[in-house]
């Protein structure tokens, strides 16, 4: 539908008069130009939306070819021969004026459901290409429920279980724009608002949504069906807040961790009215506590919009500034938005574009922070904190805004302070006085991850850009080596400040010793550990070459502006490390490390034990690169004392791994992955090797822990290990807690047996021994690059292998027949190999038979990586009935020689063991190889003993007597074969002539004789 009025009379009908209208459609209208004689000429028209199917706002494009006297200034008489004024029938007037030509489409909004347009043509003129008055309009009337870009969607039937709790407006027609309520669904509405409104500006200038359209020529188009019924309650998505009473438009925000606030200008999204000043302030009243709320003011998609923040009110406002994405302040905001008294309907920007005034929305959200947090500065004229603790953590910029011409200073101080919940650090703000320095264990480690200050505001054109960056330390970060109670005079050739500049108050300096170490500016990065940011996860950690280490146990941060940060954010993130230098005990000789040791000759004699606490150098941790750690902690008793050490705690990282306790023996193993452990060595003799008691991993519910463990003899060490650590393991997630005392026992520990076993072969028997005796183990050590071999009857019970640990379901139990004996043998070897044994009597077969090589022997001195002890540890833990004697037999091992080097091969040796003996075990009369071979019948016969010459000789007479023997043989055999055929010829000659003759018979038998 399109109304026009293009006579005199309908000219004069037309003003003064108010206008209603139909939901979805368009009317069009313009006045007729006044004659010269008619003017000053004045029109009011009067735009009242009626609810329901006659809609709640309204809507007024001014067309493209609109003019209105001549736009000259904002600010002085900007609009002398004309001007239109808007203003809301409900609202005080504010008298802003509009002149000028529109050279596109100006869209306005009214806020309340009627709308008042004066027109004022004080003097017609003939311009060039017309006069200076062709007023076109169209208006409109739409539904709050489609009004999704002011209101953010209204409440409706289909998204009755969409709203979250509504908060009204004091004014009673805007009562109907309050906050939906939140719910689990809420993002996929809010996700559905955004795609119906992501496009408005560029596709629409109606407030409407696609279903009501406008032509091109401004015909309209109905709607089949409106939605809005007169009694229908409809509730804004978005909370505009509480309209002061007597204004135009300030308003007041509160509690909006609950809602979705936003400020808007006046009669957004179109153009916004002319002078008058708008408050918007926003406050926070439920805090939680041990927080503080943080306003977070942003603007969606990077709009720019030209405001005054700040928490007060200034008189006089000669410059203002565009907002940049985001504004953070205190629990208390207030916005303050000025506009000029003229204006005309489009902005002309860089000679070329044009651009309608279309007002800001800005999202307000609030978070909050701990109060003991160095992110928030409760002084807005003090920025100072002190950081004090024996931990770690990241230092990042303040959260809020910062105001022009602020230094905050950040004192990083290493105490033995005990930890807080925050990164077991104690965050205050500086008194008066300062803390007096004292000797401190500490140094500070910084690592600068991110420094970020943005180039100047408005500075994006791409010539400005491609430039090589200038230093420009308007905004600055500076670290010092030591102690400020000042900001410092700067010591340094190249020093941006210029001193003259700053306040007197600023320059007086205490006692500084200080110098600056690092100065970030834009521009300027002189090092930085960048790649942690870019990956946090799988990033190696920051080495020394892109950090800082300071000299003692101060270290001092600076930040300086020079600009608000609201127009040029400056963003940086430190990660700051107090490495903790403090060690129990005494270090060994001449050792850096963290190796210590704990003397009982020279500690004072103690009523309670002593603690002692894994190194907190983070320096020995994968943290800072390490890759494997190694700490020994060595406790040394007097003579007739042991060592008893009770653990109780171990941390071993992310790794899986437990410790489990065996019956039998109460020895402590783990299982899993063992590559970060504490075990217990022993050393049974003060010149002997050590061999592992104890192993203790992960402290957790089904821990062995606490675990004591008591020495059988007077010298201890604690391994405290982890190999191929990554950046997660420090001195949090590895560690260990005990405590250690040296006592005297009730029974001393006077053995005189000889327990240190040496020889090539030997037996030892189990049960023998004075009662002073049974507790101590036997020591068992070869010959020089020599190796044991160690038998007895007996079952295997368990084995454990620290190289080559179990899974934490399986044990170390074999599933041998049930021991008849509650006696168990404990054979450690030097590469800590454990096996626990049931031993057997003479009684049993040797069928049931323990074997244990000492450690290197199964491994080739090429591929063996460590040089381990070949000595073996037998320990044997008597039942209290059991009298059997148990007999242990060792036996002194060597290497075959290489073939290939040419060498002969040994003189003695067992097959079976593939080994060399010695030769005095040769034919002893005592089985020592386990096939017997050292005493079969052909090693150990009294003739094969004889010597070489004489075993040559005889071998000789044999020969020359087997032959002499055969000769005599063969001779008697051809003998007795001639004289049968001799006989045998004569009885021929016989049988012949008895054929003639009568046969004689005779006697062979006599005829032989």
């Amino acid at each position: 539908m399109s109304l026009r009025f293009k006579d005199n009379l309908n000219a004069l009908l037309e003003c003064n008069r108010t206008y209603h209208g139909n939901l979805g459609m368009t009317y069009h209208m313009e006045l007729h130009r006044p004659k010269e004689e008619k003017t000053p000429y004045v029109c009011q028209l009067t735009f009242t939306a009626a609810g329901g199917m006659h809609g709640d706002i309204v809507q007024i494009t001014i067309l493209n070819g609109f003019t209105l006297g001549k736009f000259v200034s904002f600010t002085q008489n900007g609009c002398q021969d004309a001007f239109l004024e808007f203003s809301e029938a409900s609202r005080m007037p504010v008298g802003g004026m509009f002149c000028g030509q529109s050279w596109g489409p100006s869209v306005f909004y009214s806020e309340t459901h009627s709308l008042i347009l004066t027109v004022k043509l004080f003097k017609l003129l003939r311009e060039q290409n017309g006069y200076n008055f062709d007023f076109r309009i169209e208006y409109k009337f739409l539904s709050k429920e489609e009004s999704v870009v002011r209101y953010g969607g209204i409440k409706s039937d289909i998204y009755e279980n969409l709203t979250r709790d509504t908060h009204h407006s004091s004014n009673n027609y805007d009562n109907k724009f309050a906050s939906p309520k939140k719910s689990k669904t809420f993002d996929s509405y809010q996700e559905e608002f955004e795609i119906r409104s992501k496009n408005w500006y560029e596709h629409t200038l109606n407030l409407t949504t696609s279903s009501i359209g406008v032509s091109a020529t401004g015909k309209s188009q109905r709607k089949s069906k409106s939605k809005a019924t007169k009694n229908s309650t409809i509730d804004a998505k978005y909370y505009l807040g509480d309209l002061i009473p007597g204004t135009y438009c300030s308003r007041i925000y509160s509690n909006c961790d609950k809602k979705l606030c936003r400020l808007q200008s006046p009669n957004f999204p179109g153009t916004y009215p002319r002078n008058l000043t708008c408050y918007y302030a926003v406050r926070q009243h439920d805090v939680p506590q041990g927080k503080h709320a943080l306003i977070t003011v942003k603007q969606p998609k990077g709009n720019l919009v030209w405001i005054i923040a700040g928490n007060q009110a200034q008189q006089t406002k000669n410059e203002k500034e565009k907002l940049k994405p985001k504004l953070q302040t205190g629990p208390e905001l207030l916005v303050e938005f000025t506009t000029s008294p003229y204006g005309t309907f489009n902005n002309l920007q860089q000679d070329t574009i044009l651009q309608a005034f279309n007002g800001f929305q800005l999202e307000v959200e609030v978070t909050f922070v701990d109060i003991q947090s160095p992110t928030y500065a409760k002084s807005k004229r003090s920025c100072e904190f002190w950081v004090r603790g024996t931990g770690h953590g990241v230092l990042e910029n303040p959260k809020h805004s910062i105001a022009p011409n602020t230094t905050c200073l950040y004192h990083f101080q290493g105490t033995e302070l005990p930890s807080r919940s925050m990164d077991q650090l104690q965050v205050s703000l500086r008194r008066a006085g300062g803390i007096s320095p004292t000797n401190s264990r500490f140094k500070i480690w910084l690592s600068v991850l991110k420094f970020d200050y943005a180039p100047i505001f408005e500075s994006t054109d791409e010539n400005m850009l491609l430039q090589p960056l200038k230093e420009d330390c308007s905004g600055m970060l500076r670290i010092f080596d030591g102690q400020l109670r000042e900001p410092p005079v700067c010591k340094d050739l190249d020093c941006y400040v210029n001193e003259r500049e700053m306040p007197q108050r600023l320059m007086r300096l205490g006692h500084n010793h200080t110098n600056v170490i690092a100065r970030y500016c834009r521009g300027s990065i002189p090092r930085s550990c960048d790649h942690v940011v870019l990956n946090s996860t799988f990033s190696r950690p920051c080495s020394m070459q892109e950090s800082f280490l300071s000299t003692s146990d101060y270290a001092t941060l600076e930040l300086k502006v020079t600009e608000s940060t609201a127009l040029r954010p400056l963003n940086f993130k430190i990660n700051y490390e107090f490495v903790d230098l403090f060690q129990d005990g005494m270090p060994f000789d001449n050792d850096q490390g963290c190796n210590r040791k704990f003397v009982s000759s020279v500690i004072e004699p103690q009523i309670e034990p002593i603690m002692f606490r894994s190194n907190r150098n983070v320096f020995f941790f994968g943290r800072s690169g390490a890759i494997n750690l190694n700490c020994v902690y060595r406790f040394e008793a007097q003579r007739g004392e042991r060592v008893k050490i009770v653990v109780y705690r171990m941390m071993s990282g992310n790794r899986t791994c437990e410790s489990k306790m065996e019956n039998d023996t109460q020895r402590s193993f783990c299982f899993g992955n063992n590559s970060a452990k504490l075990e217990i060595f022993e050393r049974p003799w003060h010149d002997s090797a050590l061999f592992v008691r104890d192993c203790i991993c992960n402290s957790s519910m089904a821990s062995v822990l606490p675990f004591t463990y008591i020495s059988k003899s007077n010298e201890v060490e604690v391994h405290f290990t982890a190999i191929n650590m990554t950046r997660y393991d420090d001195p949090d997630s590895l560690n260990f807690q005990a405590t250690f005392e040296f006592i005297k026992p009730i029974i001393p520990f006077d053995c005189k047996d000889v327990r240190r076993k040496l020889g090539s072969e030997g037996t030892i028997s189990l049960n023998d021994g004075d009662l002073e005796c049974k507790s101590r183990p036997w020591l068992i050590e070869p010959s020089t690059n020599k190796y044991l071999y160690l038998s007895f009857r007996g079952y295997y019970l368990s084995r454990y292998n620290p190289q080559t640990p179990l899974p934490i379901n399986q044990s170390t139990t074999y599933d041998e027949p049930i021991c008849p004996t509650k006696s168990r043998v404990i054979i450690t070897t030097g590469d800590s190999i454990t096996i626990t044994a049931c031993p057997l009597s003479d009684d049993y077969s040797n069928r049931h038979l323990v074997e244990v090589f000492s450690a290197g022997w199964h491994h080739k001195p090429f591929f063996q990586r460590h040089e381990y002890s070949p000595a073996l540890s037998v320990e044997y833990i008597p039942e209290i009935y059991d009298f059997n004697d148990y007999l242990l037999t060792w036996l002194e091992l060597s290497r075959h020689p290489q073939v290939a080097e040419g060498l002969e091969d040994c003189q003695y040796s067992c097959p079976e063991l593939h080994a060399c003996v010695n030769g005095s075990i040769w034919c002893d009369g005592k089985v020592h190889c386990p096939s017997g071979y050292d005493e079969s019948f052909i090693h150990c016969s009294t003739i094969l003993r004889l010597p070489a010459e004489v075993l040559a000789v005889l071998c000789v007479l044999l020969i020359i007597a087997c032959c002499a023997g055969s000769f005599y043989i063969r001779r008697k055999i051809k003998h007795h074969w001639q004289r049968s055929s001799v006989l045998q010829t004569r009885l021929k000659s016989m049988s012949s002539v008895n054929t003639n003759t009568d046969t004689a018979v005779f006697d062979e038998k006599d005829f032989i004789s």
